[in-house]
């Protein structure tokens, strides 16, 4: 499909990088990345044009465009091109280039092949860097000794595919990595860029080892704003990846929630640096509400209506966290409860309070809060005993009726 829509425009497609190393190490493909010699931006329209699909995240800058077609599957097109980088840790300057150029600018050697999409060389291989020997050689190497100096957000990755695929760094690259990190030139990346490597870390199944090999290079302390991942992180991270699935939770966002609640330093300035949402610090403040609540008490003890202020307004993504603070008995019973929260309904408002006769005023929340409390703890099950109690709980503080006449 997209080979003959290339060719028709004279252009060359072929499949590199990610899908292509899959392939040959018999891994799903999840991302299908096409390099062209020629226009992609045109390539990608003519494409949604021919097969009813639609073109998005078209970045004119550095000529990539994603195809996204009827039944869900999407291409990521980018035009074939050669960089240089004006310092180290800036975004490149691109031109447009060879496939041979193109393969000499990525990232690793297992990274930098490439395949025709079709006519000739179809079915061959470009590997101009030795990729299939080091995929047989089970190790991640770097394409030239300034690779990580140039873009530091290398590192991150090579981490990530080394456990991911049980790789090893060959020489040459655990050198580089030392060499930019002692430089300092890792301090040369955004929070934003951090950020995104960061968040791709906290998405592999092996994200603990990771964080904790990126550590071990430095990479992590040598950020602009240090970010370490120490022992005390690695153990609370470690423990709420296994409470994750249990909980419903986002696991990158849940895994960054107990990185930070573990820190030894003030998460605050971190979080700034790495543009975190603002829901994080909304979440790690109920985490430490949580703490502060239970402390010095069995939480498996504390009633319903002691944790629903507790949770009912917060993310599933907290769960992981405080489960491996409390442990996971307590954590069974909080991920129940905070779906029985999420579904609560309660069996009386203000409305049947001024139905009943009584003036709105301050004692509404009171009688309301203390139904719902009661709701809660299994003490109120159906309406009519709500109402029943509620008008003595009136009767009690005083409650004025509105007059007749009102």
């Amino acid at each position: 499909m997209v080979g003959s829509v290339a060719r028709d425009g004279g252009c060359v497609a072929y499949l590199v990088g990610g899908p292509l190393r899959d392939a040959l190490l018999q891994r799903p493909i999840v991302d299908v990345d096409v390099s062209v010699e020629g226009d992609a931006i045109a390539l990608a329209e003519r494409i949604a044009a021919r097969h009813d699909a639609v073109v998005d995240k078209t970045h004119e800058a550095f000529g990539t465009a994603t195809v996204t077609f009827a039944d869900g599957h999407a291409v990521d097109l980018a035009t074939a091109r050669a960089e240089t980088y004006a310092e180290p840790a800036a975004l490149p300057t691109v031109s447009p280039s060879s496939i041979g150029e193109d393969l000499l600018r990525r990232d690793f050697t297992i990274n930098a092949m490439a395949a025709p999409i079709e006519g000739e060389g179809f079915g061959s291989l470009v590997d101009p860097c030795g990729g299939v020997a080091d995929l047989d050689a089970r190790r991640i190497r770097i394409l030239h000794p300034g690779s990580f100096r140039d873009d530091p957000t290398r590192i991150f990755r090579a981490c990530r595919f080394a456990r991911r695929f049980a790789f090893t760094l060959d020489e040459s690259t655990s050198i580089a990595t030392r060499e930019t990190v002692d430089g300092g030139h890792v301090t040369g990346l955004t929070g934003a860029r951090a950020r995104n490597e960061i968040t791709a870390v906290l998405r592999e199944a092996e994200a603990t080892a990771t964080l904790a090999d990126l550590h071990e290079h430095g990479a992590l302390q040598a950020l602009a704003t240090p970010f370490p991942f120490e022992a005390d992180a690695r153990d609370l991270v470690t423990r709420a990846d296994a409470l994750v699935p249990a909980s419903e939770a986002d696991r990158p966002r849940a895994l960054l929630l107990a990185w930070f609640d573990a820190l030894r330093v003030d998460w605050r300035p971190i979080a700034r640096w790495l543009m975190a949402p603002a829901e994080v610090a909304r979440d790690l403040d109920a985490i430490s509400d949580v703490g502060e609540a239970t402390g010095g008490r069995d939480p498996v003890t504390l009633r319903p209506s002691e944790w629903h202020p507790l949770l009912a307004d917060v993310s599933a993504d907290i769960l992981p966290t405080v489960g491996a603070r409390l442990g996971a008995e307590a954590h069974t019973r909080i991920a129940k409860l905070y779906r029985e929260f999420a579904d609560l309904r309660p069996l009386i408002t203000g409305d049947d309070l001024r139905a009943l006769g009584y003036e709105p005023g301050p004692r509404y929340s009171d009688v309301l809060q203390a139904a719902l409390n009661a709701q809660l703890d299994g003490s109120l099950t159906d309406r009519d005993a709500a109402l029943a109690f509620a008008q003595s709980r009136m009767r009690k503080l005083g409650g004025d009726l509105v007059p007749e006449n009102a």
